[in-house]
């Protein structure tokens, strides 16, 4: 009995949140509205969307030249070799003093330094170090490379996705990359989430300070299964998605919000 209230009252729980995230994506979608449109005026002209003319009369002619479209594909063309250039994505950056550590005397524990502050040959006739001089400069390298093979093989996704970010980010003026562990393919992905896609208060001062963030996203019936099954998510029947009409396989929406909330209620 005591399992099953909990369970009433975790669900509750969830429920209360839920209202929550549904009630402020709206706040934080109203208050960007203008934003909204005038990204969906940007799109068009980029889209070469063609709109009927009522000025000067009704139905006049309406040319519309491929400027911005020409330019974010310059933008593209010009941005994507800069950063895919070979194998080598990522670089790797070395903080502080790369210079060494002397290895140190097991009797007395003090580094075996010679009079000239360098370390003292070993019987090879080198000096000896506990860690040479330019292990920082190494492991930043093997790191990079790793990363690199990870982003350019391993993630099958990563190109074709920083393709379409880089002839987004000149038309809407922002995009955004959404890196995590994906249970079921048991793997990192690193996916482009559009700006119209993640909703943030129009008036927060930054991302890091906002206090909640909230990505709409789709997910198809297979893909929340495989949720539910690894655990990711509580099992919960969804039925089908919403204006579905007799297709049973149409994404379901979902609201993912990153934020702050006080659960255990302490302040």
């Amino acid at each position: 009995a005591s399992a099953d209230g909990d369970a009433v009252n975790f669900r509750s729980l969830l429920g209360a949140i839920g209202q929550t995230v549904c009630r402020q994506y709206d706040i934080d979608e109203q208050s960007r509205s203008g934003w909204l449109t005038d990204c969906k005026g940007a799109i068009d002209l980029a889209m070469q969307v063609a709109k009927t003319k009522t000025f000067p009369w009704p139905n006049a002619s309406n040319i519309i030249y491929p400027i911005v479209s020409t330019a974010a594909i310059q933008f593209a063309a010009r941005a994507y070799p800069a950063m895919v250039s070979g194998m080598d994505v990522v670089k790797g950056a070395v903080y502080g003093k790369d210079d060494g550590v002397p290895a140190m005397d097991p009797n007395t524990g003090q580094p075996l330094i010679g009079p000239d502050g360098k370390p003292i040959p070993g019987p090879d006739g080198q000096p000896m170090w506990a860690i040479p001089p330019g292990a920082k400069r190494q492991r930043a390298d093997r790191i990079a490379e790793h990363m690199s093979w990870q982003l350019l093989e391993e993630m099958s996704e990563w190109e074709e996705e920083t393709d379409r970010l880089l002839h987004i980010l000149p038309i809407v003026g922002c995009a955004f990359r959404k890196t995590y562990f994906e249970t079921a393919e048991r793997r990192n992905f690193d996916v482009l989430t559009q700006a119209q896609d993640l909703t943030i208060n129009y008036w927060a001062k930054s991302m890091e300070t906002a206090p909640r963030l909230t990505e709409a996203m789709k997910f198809y019936p297979s893909e929340i299964e495989e949720h539910m099954r690894a655990g990711v998510w509580i099992t919960h029947a969804f039925g089908p998605a919403t204006g579905a009409g007799e297709d049973n396989d149409a994404p379901h929406a979902f609201l993912e919000q990153h934020r702050r909330l006080d659960l255990d209620e302490d302040g």
